[in-house]
């Protein structure tokens, strides 16, 4: 049926401000813009060709698929998806829908002109300027990378979510390590990981290097001449470092330095037992005052006092514990 038409020309070619075609047809072709023909070939076989002026262009199709209720668009080269392409400021987007065939679909997916991309959401926001990806769930937003090599199960490769209590989860899904790497201006190479089983190396690769016992953190390699662990504060701060039982006030052990005055404190059941002042003098002290004292336990023990070594001080017999008083 035809409606609205205008002309038919002697080959047949209509022209009509609508058409609608029943029954099965050999097909229609209808002039392109300008002087090319056959620019849009409607096929016997559901599909609609759009053909271009040379052989690399021809054809791009959109076809139903088989089994019907799918949409299928074959391209030989680029699919571009064009919006705004008038440039007139516009908030136009690209969308991916489902539930209606009508305008009132929910939206999938979601490209604004403006760079900004939104997953299950119509309006995706970002701060200030920037354009990326907002994915919105109604428990686990999450981003999940896998490759064929390691599996494409749920629980395979790497997820970045959110979960209902508001914690940012990496998880790697592999019985392996996540590590960082960063770009050191001539050279891209891991600085940090984050083994399966929960240890953290900086600059080091090797859990073998260290004892068992102390293994959870470490930092450096055998390779490295230099390395350290710096605490910073203001000029008048306090730095620490603690060691905890759960108990009391959770500091049971602590090495302290006050920049305020330039001492170190060492601390022993949540109490300053040894401070170094910032002339170098020691002071011990402890609760009871029959328990102050320093306890050196070898075979030989050698307490020298002075500006050289071996040249006075006290030295302890191993046999009988006699001891003298030796001046040099």
């Amino acid at each position: 049926t035809y409606e609205d038409v205008t002309s038919v020309d002697s080959i047949g070619i209509v022209t009509a401000r609508g058409l609608s075609i029943f029954g099965n047809t050999t097909g229609l072709s209808v002039t392109g813009v300008g002087t090319f023909a056959n620019a849009i070939i409607l096929s016997e076989d559901n599909a609609i060709h759009f053909r271009g002026t040379s052989a690399d262009d021809a054809d791009a199709i959109l076809r139903q698929a088989a089994g019907g209720g799918q949409l299928l668009i074959n391209s030989r080269n680029d699919t571009i998806v064009n919006i705004d392409s008038n440039n007139d400021g516009t908030d136009a987007h690209f969308a991916v829908a489902h539930n209606a065939a009508t305008g009132s679909s929910t939206e999938l997916l979601r490209v604004q002109e403006d760079g900004k991309v939104g997953v299950n959401t119509d309006s995706p926001t970002l701060n200030g300027n920037e354009e990326g990806i907002h994915i919105v769930s109604d428990e686990y937003p999450t981003l999940h990378l896998t490759n064929i090599t390691t599996g494409h199960g749920a629980n395979n490769g790497t997820m970045l979510t959110l979960n209902t209590t508001g914690e940012t989860i990496l998880r790697n899904g592999h019985a392996s390590h996540i590590r960082f790497d960063t770009n050191n201006g001539s050279s891209i190479a891991e600085r940090m990981r984050i083994t399966a089983g929960g240890a953290i190396l900086i600059n080091g690769t090797a859990l073998s290097d260290v004892h068992t016992n102390a293994n959870d953190v470490v930092i450096g390699n055998t390779s490295a001449s230099l390395m350290g662990l710096s605490l910073v504060t203001g000029t008048s701060g306090y730095a620490t470092l603690q060691f905890s039982d759960g108990a009391g006030n959770k500091n049971q052990g602590q090495i302290a330095y006050n920049h305020a005055n330039d001492s170190m404190v060492f601390s022993t059941a949540e109490s300053s037992r040894v401070t170094i002042a910032s002339n170098g003098k020691v002071t011990m002290t402890s609760a009871t005052n029959n328990l102050r004292g320093l306890a050196v336990i070898a075979p030989k023990t050698q307490i020298n006092f002075g500006t050289q070594a071996d040249k006075g001080g006290f030295l302890m017999s191993e046999a009988n514990g006699q001891f003298c008083l030796s001046g040099g």
